[in-house]
């Protein structure tokens, strides 16, 4: 058995499938929006805003701030990438469209970018933890982290090897994301 990974901005995996170009994905919409296709939730991707020290200092000495963020300079997956946007409208309660930002689509690369002092960013919480400890970097936004709920998305009766691979993914990505808790056991 031979995979492809194909890797595109998980608010638009739905249109890999409606191409026929994959066989399961992940992505943020809850619902199947195929026949025959089932949504089951894994879990949330904790993101955090990040920045190195130095561009902390330079960029956002007094915190992160709605003038700072129109300054400086964002570093983005892609076109696609509505991170920021969602991390803004729930940190200043305003929707910012202009602001100045790169784009490096690939997760190393965007971190790479990060590092290399281009710009600030949103980073999964596993990769920049290791990075803030280690001085690296800073969180800009402490306590504010976007959580991205994703949904792993297949076939509803699936052939072997789908089937397990589909069971290998769902494992993984709930081993690794952070699980909700119900809301039977925060009422309690």
């Amino acid at each position: 058995m031979v995979l492809e990974i194909v890797v595109d901005d998980q608010d638009h995996t739905l249109e890999a499938l409606a191409r026929g170009d994959v066989k399961g994905f992940l992505s943020t919409q809850p619902k199947p929006v195929v026949d025959r296709f089932v949504a089951e939730p894994v879990g949330q991707m904790r993101y955090q805003c990040v920045a190195t020290p130095g561009f902390a200092r330079e960029h956002f000495a007094g915190g992160l701030t709605l003038p700072g963020v129109l300054e400086a300079t964002a570093i983005l997956f892609d076109r696609k990438d509505a991170l920021h946007d969602e991390f803004f409208g729930l940190h200043f309660g305003v929707t910012v469209g202009r602001y100045p930002r790169h784009y490096f689509p690939s997760p190393a690369a965007l971190l790479n970018a990060i590092l290399d002092d281009l710009g600030y960013g949103l980073v999964p919480a596993m990769q920049a933890g290791p990075l803030i400890s280690g001085g690296r970097l800073v969180a800009l936004a402490p306590g504010h982290d976007l959580m991205i709920d994703l949904y792993w998305h297949h076939w509803e009766q699936e052939p072997e090897p789908l089937a397990t691979i589909s069971a290998l993914v769902m494992e993984a990505a709930r081993r690794s994301l952070v699980q909700p808790v119900p809301r039977e056991a925060r009422a309690s």
